[in-house]
């Protein structure tokens, strides 16, 4: 059997031979979210005798489980509940995986609100030849969760290399014939979390010669969850991750990185003030200690909001975080750069 004879025949939404489904919803301690989540799912216009919802709890301390109990009376479709040990989000994905019964698996997380024709939009577009489906991801501020600390994803607009579980369609058979999630990415020193799972499992999908499309119609709302300053600051250390993602899959150099070298252009910008002082310092060429200029400029973005109100007080509050946070980043990728022997700053 060739790669390609992995995926199903097309089966458009409102035909005959639509597929079964799972969606599979791993979580931990976001029971207030999930509550969003589920009810999302529940509007869902595909037919209702052929989905099914698989929601793996990894060891949450809150009510997660009450509130999943609670839907399940509401839910058109079965809905299951597991719970397992915090093993990340990645081992949540294969074990729910491996109860499914849905010819197609549907993965999303318990911070998103998939819009009502995702699940028919994105089996519509699962035709012979496509190993996943993926599209929009809309970030949202809920008005309970505070404007700067917060873990948000950033809009998704366009395919760039980086297929996020918020939204990834999969046919069951190709998920199966690749093994799953590659666990090793999920869990880093300590237990803490990185990623970057699901972003191989796209690129190790289209190293069998199948497409992944991007469907503007495929559309999730990725809500804000609130995040203390402490978790604020570790958000900094997913970077760490990416060295390792680009050395196995070069094209993201182009597809993700800012000039193909840098993570994001904060980091160019921190890497080049810092030089400039140090230059200044060194040499006396004071020129260069406007270099931390370029710095400021671009994350006016982040800080514009607190000067144009006249609260100068929490904008350089906010930029001193930010100046910390990045020398953070730049700090563990100039780390796993060395390790994974791939430059990423």
């Amino acid at each position: 059997m060739s790669a390609t004879e992995l995926v199903p025949v097309e089966t458009p939404a409102g035909e005959a031979g639509m597929p079964t489904v799972s969606v599979v919803i791993p979580t931990r301690n976001r029971a207030a979210w999930l509550a969003y989540t589920l009810h999302a799912v529940a509007l869902q216009v595909y037919p209702s005798e052929l989905v099914e919802v698989i929601v793996v709890d990894n060891s949450s301390t809150d009510n997660t489980e009450e509130v999943v109990r609670a839907w399940a009376d509401r839910y058109p479709f079965p809905l299951h509940f597991h719970r397992k040990a915090n093993e990340g989000p990645a081992a949540s994905r294969n074990y729910a995986a491996a109860r499914a019964t849905g010819e197609v698996i549907a993965f999303t997380d318990s911070d998103c609100m998939p819009e009502p024709d995702w699940l028919a939009n994105g089996v519509r577009a699962l035709e012979r030849g496509v190993g996943l489906v993926t599209g929009l991801i809309i970030p949202r501020r809920t008005e309970d969760t505070h404007f700067f600390f917060n873990a948000q994803l950033g809009a998704v607009l366009r395919d760039d290399g980086l297929y996020r579980t918020a939204s990834l369609i999969v046919p069951r058979a190709v998920f199966d014939a690749i093994g799953g999630f590659d666990e090793t990415y999920a869990l880093g020193r300590g237990g803490a979390l990185l990623g970057g799972e699901d972003t191989d499992l796209g690129w190790r999908i289209r190293g069998r010669h199948l497409r992944a499309v991007f469907s503007p119609d495929v559309r999730v709302v990725h809500l804000a969850t609130p995040i203390s300053l402490r978790g604020w600051m570790r958000r900094a250390q997913l970077a760490q991750i990416m060295p390792r993602l680009v050395r196995a899959f070069p094209q993201l150099r182009e597809t993700v990185l800012w000039h193909r070298y840098f993570h994001m252009d904060d980091d160019f910008f921190f890497i080049a003030g810092a030089a400039g002082v140090v230059i200044a310092l060194f040499t006396g060429w004071w020129p260069f200690a406007v270099l931390p200029l370029g710095f400021l400029w671009a994350n006016y973005r982040n800080i514009g909001g607190m000067v144009r109100k006249g609260r100068l007080d929490k904008a350089a509050a906010m930029l001193v975080l930010l100046v910390a946070r990045t020398g953070v980043r730049v700090g563990v990728l100039s780390y796993a750069s060395v390790k994974y022997r791939c430059v990423v700053l």
